[in-house]
């Protein structure tokens, strides 16, 4: 029997996010590591996603969306400005402010599949644990992608 790869697992579910939801993880052991995405379960602190759509509420261009690795992210403009995951919460500050921002504490490049990313960081949850702090980065993440137009 041939193997199946992630991408193309034949068992394939949808869910509440519509038709973005990721295959079902087939028992193989390239998925390892991947299990709180491809098993349904939540990649994500619900309450830490709760905190940021209050914080997003006054604004009606901000669409809801399930992001890579299982995170939910906050788009506006068509522009993915945070995020929230296992990982922490991922903001958008673009590459000008990259040094800047990794100057706070609790705060880390965002590194997708072993490279950094340009403008994205990843605070992580003692780095936003008090409403103003969390406030500060969303704020943050807004600020910059009003910029992009």
């Amino acid at each position: 029997m041939a193997s199946v790869s992630p991408t193309h697992a034949a068992n394939t579910t949808t869910s509440d996010v519509g038709p973005w939801a990721p295959p079902r993880r087939p028992d193989d052991s390239r998925w390892r590591g991947l299990d709180a995405f491809y098993d349904g379960d939540v990649a994500y602190d619900e309450a830490d996603v709760e905190r940021v759509r209050r914080l997003m509420s006054d604004r009606s261009d901000v669409v809801e969306k399930r992001i890579v690795g299982g995170g939910w992210g906050f788009m506006v403009d068509g522009h993915l400005t945070c995020g929230v995951s296992t990982r922490g919460l991922t903001v958008r500050v673009g590459a000008a402010a990259i040094d800047d921002a990794l100057a706070h504490d609790h705060v880390r490049r965002l590194e997708l599949g072993g490279r950094p990313t340009a403008a994205f960081v990843v605070v992580e949850p003692e780095g936003y644990r008090d409403d103003d702090a969390l406030r500060h980065w969303v704020e943050r993440g807004l600020r910059f992608v009003e910029t992009l137009g």
